[in-house]
């Protein structure tokens, strides 16, 4: 025999009372306090490094010796300059000279001696550099799924502003071709004595500014110094499920994991000097621009301390796997790779849920 319907009322009366006390009080409110948040706050990246390359054959950028034969140029070498001073020149002379060694002026035959670097060679030096921490931005939004048992599941989406940079500044050696340069003294008086920097009015002793070839000298050793930079910027997205958990009236706990991909943008850079031990430097600058995008995965937990206005402060830790990306001159001995494959990500900020 079926129960009455007034049995059957009060049956599922008392049922779902029972399941309202049953239901623990941060369960019964945490639907409340998080269908929504948005994440806002600064981030540390660790443990990116950086593989430098270089070894061939390199141009040097900052020779400008000018052309042998013609007046009225302007002339740097890497032991001194010859310029156009005020007056154009006058007459195929100019005050705008100067130079750095005793050892460059040859006095029996009235000239002054001048070298520019035309290239250097180094052999193949490779070296990793780490990256140090790496500040940027970081931001999240996300919603609420469905509750199981005392786990809220949702998902997560995060993007990720980081600037990177990370330098390699070790000597190198390597052997340096350079041409020599004449200029003639012949009407200068009292020679100054080195090193000699002319001025650009007019008044001085002027020097004939017509370079005479003096060819290629010897292959000579030298040393590199300077800086090669990757200079980059990481645009990170991130999507995965997430699971939140109350863990008393302030504190709760979210973790999640997914895929990521990286965009990357920027620079490999260098600023270089060639130096020998008989004097003379060598100034080398340039880039080498870059775009890639790469693909990976992240697992993070964040911990939250919920304010008494709807806000969280946050602490939270990442681990994040991306692809390398490399930079590579397209002719030549350049190259750098930046290694994302074990990043360690620690950020804080402020948590929204609305």
């Amino acid at each position: 025999m079926l129960p009455s319907s007034s049995t059957q009322s009060r049956w599922f009366s008392g049922g779902l009372a029972a399941l309202c006390i049953g239901t623990p009080p941060a369960m019964a409110q945490i639907t409340e306090d998080w269908s929504r948040h948005f994440r806002l706050g600064a981030q540390v990246a660790l443990n990116l490094k950086a593989d430098f390359k270089i070894g061939g054959q390199f141009g040097v950028s900052g020779s400008n010796p000018g052309s042998v034969g013609t007046r009225g140029q302007e002339r740097i070498f890497d032991d001194g300059y010859v310029r156009v001073d005020d007056t154009g020149n006058a007459g195929g002379y100019t005050t705008e000279w100067g130079y750095e060694n005793p050892a460059q002026y040859d006095a029996a035959n009235n000239r002054l001696l001048m070298h520019s670097t035309e290239s250097f060679a180094t052999q193949d030096n490779e070296i990793t550099r780490d990256g140090g921490p790496q500040v940027g931005l970081d931001l999240a939004y996300g919603t609420e799924l469905l509750l199981w048992g005392r786990t809220l599941i949702g998902w997560d989406f995060g993007f990720s502003y980081l600037p990177i940079n990370i330098e390699d500044n070790r000597p190198l050696q390597a052997t340096l071709s350079r041409r020599q340069y004449w200029f003639s003294t012949d009407g200068i008086t009292f020679f100054p004595d080195a090193p000699y920097q002319g001025g650009t009015g007019g008044t001085g002793p002027a020097i004939d500014d017509l370079a005479q070839d003096g060819g290629l000298e010897a292959p000579i050793s030298g040393i590199i110094r300077g800086t090669r930079e990757l200079d980059l910027t990481l645009y990170n997205f991130r999507l995965g499920p997430t699971f939140y958990w109350d863990l008393g009236r302030r504190w709760s706990l979210q973790s999640s994991l997914g895929v990521a991909m990286g965009l990357i943008t920027g620079d490999y850079a260098f600023n270089e000097r060639a130096t020998t031990s008989n004097g003379g430097t060598a100034l080398n600058s340039g880039s080498i621009g870059t775009t890639d995008v790469v693909f990976g995965g992240y697992a993070n937990t964040t911990l939250l301390w919920h304010t008494s206005q709807r806000a969280d402060l946050f602490v939270g830790a990442q681990f994040m796997t991306l692809g390398d990306s490399q930079v590579r001159e397209e002719q030549g001995g350049r190259a750098a790779r930046l290694e994302m494959g074990r990043g360690i990500y620690l950020s804080a900020g402020v948590n929204w849920a609305f």
